[in-house]
């Protein structure tokens, strides 16, 4: 058994514009078919192998209440001329030159014809030969087209498409579509061959099929420079039947890939390609060869395109052909069917809504179009103007839609359909229970929420849960918000409140609330050990130094994080090589007092910091740079508890209390002295010393900023020295 291999089509006219309606009238011939045209715009819809639906842009030039039949020119453009433009219709070929002079007719030996003209434009560029098929099985049912005068005509990938319509194959051993089309112009087509469901004869053989099976014939031009290998076509065809394909090349455009109306123009009537050549647009080969196949040229009539077209089927006049009018007969109506009435029960509250048409003898559909009769609302339509559409925000009442279907001799047939939509069932309200309140304290920052929901004896069964966040300083994540319980992550210090919304099958929406405080981290920071680098002076030109420090975390307190050096103070801006590192020299100093601050942050957010001092002397001062530097040489400036023979003074840069600590196991009298850096004695002080440890403050408020000794003698034996700053 063949396999069934749907082609559904359904022809539905979008544009129906009148652009001839004369009748033409005599000739030197004896005899001429009927000419009394109409020209329109239509579309075809089709869903071939079950794509799309495609809808086709379609210009047919007819006869007018005229039903005798006759051959039918089908022409297609190229891949610049896709979509759903009309001008794309008139751009190339017959509807061209029927806009340009041309009135349709086409003379041979026995009088003028007047074919079916019909232009095709793709709704996309490559269309499957599928869809093609079903479009030109349509136009065959719909227009009285003469059995075996069906003629093709394609420019460059236009002619691919018919090329891959002959050969195309639904199934194994399919030959239908070469069946249904007896001769092809191939306009510099771009070359077929594709085999996309696997059924095709092998190309360029299966034309061969197509000539010697089905009297196929072929008409193939091809540009000196827009190589298309047409001849393989030409020369498969001549091989299974002689005489059956002609090809030549031609150098219009200079032989480029143009000049398709140049080809198409009825008023070139010489295309021979062999013997003596007069048409000066075509150029002989003898590799490939130029072939001649069946043209050739009536030497009444000549023989251009359209003649050579019509040769190749039957060339009989239409029946009861004659030069007089004839009468029009009034169209039927379109016949119109429309799915059954409809019922639903809120909360559904939308439908699909459903109608076909048949079309009166004569006519094509032009449209169809869906509207409201009455209802309690007014419903939303989708998509008014299709066959099929749903209506959606229907509320509890009874609804009349009405769908109109117009055709091209504007007669309209309307068909009603009723919409009845029942009120929601009274439901009872499920039992929902969820979360109680609870309190989580930072660094905890997730909290899970859950809840339940059961219907009542007579209620709706449960549909679906979901949680949301109501409130709250940041927005929480929702680890499983449609399922009965989930985790609320990333929560800062503050109140939230989420809720559970509960919905069952009857529609009814249920919802509850779960409270979640979120307090801040209360803890008591235990200090790291700090120490820093003691004062350094140095004498220009040396202008760099190095600070340095250590921080070592306490028990129980938290661990290093990082650490920064700044710049607190000096005569101008150094220049720190590794500020985030225990260690960094400072660079581009100046004569003058440099403050640098080492900050150390942990891992509890604890911030500490302690300061050290470069002092930078000019070069005049190096002597007493020297002797200052041996006078502090046993300072010590860390900051922790005194130990034995040693002062502590403190804080090493102050603003105008300093203090000082003498720990030491001798007695007696004390002579604490304040020096600046040239060795001048600027504050003194004598105590009396009974202890271990003496303390002493000072006020150094009016000391200009800079750094000073402080000098400590106690009796004559024992001599300590520290240094500070004073800002």
């Amino acid at each position: 058994m063949k396999p069934f291999y749907p082609y559904k089509a359904l022809v539905r006219a979008v544009l129906s514009v009148c652009v001839f309606s004369f009748t033409f009238v005599g000739s030197s011939f004896a005899q001429s078919e009927t000419n009394n045209p109409i020209t329109y715009d239509t579309t075809i819809s089709e869903a071939a192998n079950g794509e799309g639906p495609f809808t086709w842009q379609v210009r047919v030039t007819r006869q007018q209440n005229d039903n005798s039949q006759r051959p039918a020119i089908l022409s297609m453009p190229g891949s610049g001329e896709t979509g759903t433009s009309a001008a794309n219709l008139v751009a190339y070929g017959p509807h061209y030159w029927l806009l340009n002079g041309w009135d349709g007719g086409v003379k041979l030996g026995n009088g003028t014809h007047y074919p079916i003209i019909i232009t095709i434009e793709q709704p996309a560029q490559n269309m499957r030969p599928w869809h093609l098929k079903a479009v030109v099985e349509t136009l065959i049912k719909t227009f009285p087209i003469k059995p075996g005068s069906v003629h093709v005509a394609g420019l460059s990938q236009g002619s691919y498409e018919w090329g891959e319509l002959i050969g195309f194959s639904a199934y194994s051993g399919d030959q239908t579509a070469m069946s249904e089309i007896k001769s092809w112009v191939d306009l510099e087509g771009v070359g077929p061959g594709d085999n996309f469901l696997g059924f095709d004869a092998a190309y360029p053989g299966v034309y061969g099929t197509w000539a010697s099976k089905y009297g196929g014939r072929f008409f193939g031009l091809e540009g000196t420079q827009d190589s298309r290998n047409i001849w393989q076509i030409s020369q498969a065809m001549n091989a299974a039947k002689a005489n059956s394909a002609y090809f030549s090349y031609e150098n219009l455009g200079g032989g480029g890939h143009c000049c398709w109306n140049s080809m198409y123009d009825p008023s070139v009537t010489n295309w021979q390609n062999v013997g003596t050549i007069t048409n000066a647009n075509v150029v002989a080969s003898t590799n490939p060869a130029s072939t001649m196949g069946s043209y050739s040229v009536n030497p009444t009539t000549g023989t251009n395109i359209f003649q050579w077209m019509l040769r190749q089927g039957d060339t009989t006049l239409a029946s009861g052909s004659t030069s007089t009018t004839p009468v029009k007969s009034a169209p039927l109506p379109p016949t119109v069917t429309i799915g059954s009435a409809q019922t639903i029960t809120l909360p559904v509250n939308s439908v699909n809504l459903t109608s076909s048409a048949t079309a009166g003898t004569g006519t094509i559909l032009k449209s169809c179009t869906w509207s409201q009769v009455s209802g309690p609302n007014t419903a939303g339509i989708t998509t008014p103007s299709a066959w099929n559409t749903a209506v959606t925000g229907m509320i509890a009442g009874s609804y009349v839609f009405q769908v109109t279907v117009t055709d091209t001799s504007s007669n309209t047939s309307t068909a009603k359909v009723t919409v009845t939509v029942n009120a929601a069932a009274t439901s009872l309200a499920p039992v929902l229970t969820i979360s109680s309140a609870q309190t989580i304290t930072l660094p905890t920052n997730a909290v899970t929420v859950s809840g339940t929901a059961s219907a009542r004896l007579g209620g709706a069964s449960i549909h679906s849960v979901t949680w949301s966040q109501v409130s709250g300083p940041n927005t929480a994540a929702l680890a499983t918000p449609t399922q009965w319980s989930t985790t609320a992550k990333g929560l800062a210090a503050g109140a939230y409140i989420f809720k559970m919304t509960v919905t069952d099958n009857g529609g009814g929406v249920y919802t509850a609330t779960a409270n979640v405080t979120v307090n801040n981290t209360v803890t008591t920071a235990i200090p790291p050990v700090l120490t820093i680098a003691a004062i350094q002076t140095i004498t220009l030109p040396t202008s760099s130094a190095t600070v340095s420090g250590t921080a070592s975390a306490k028990s129980g307190g938290a661990s290093i994080h990082s650490v920064t050096w700044t710049q607190v103070s000096g005569p101008n801006t150094a220049v720190l090589a590794t500020p985030t590192q225990w260690s960094t020299t400072v660079a581009g100093l100046a004569a003058g007092t440099y403050v640098f601050q080492m900050t150390v942050t942990d891992n509890g957010g604890g911030i500490y910091a302690l300061t050290t001092s470069v002092v930078v002397n000019a070069k005049a001062a190096a002597a007493i740079a020297t002797a200052s530097q041996e006078l502090v040489a046993t300072e010590e400036l860390q900051v922790a508890s005194a130990t034995a023979e040693q002062i502590l003074v403190y804080p090493t840069v102050t603003d105008g209390s300093l203090n000082l600590r003498v720990t030491s196991d001798t007695n007696g009298t004390v002579q604490a002295s304040i020096y600046d850096l040239n060795g001048r004695i600027l504050q003194t002080e004598r105590l009396n010393k009974q202890s271990t440890s003496l303390d002493k403050s000072f006020d150094v408020a009016r000391l200009p900023a800079g750094m000073y000794i402080m000098q400590v003698l106690i009796g004559d034996r024992k001599r300590m020295v520290s240094k500070f700053i004073k800002r």
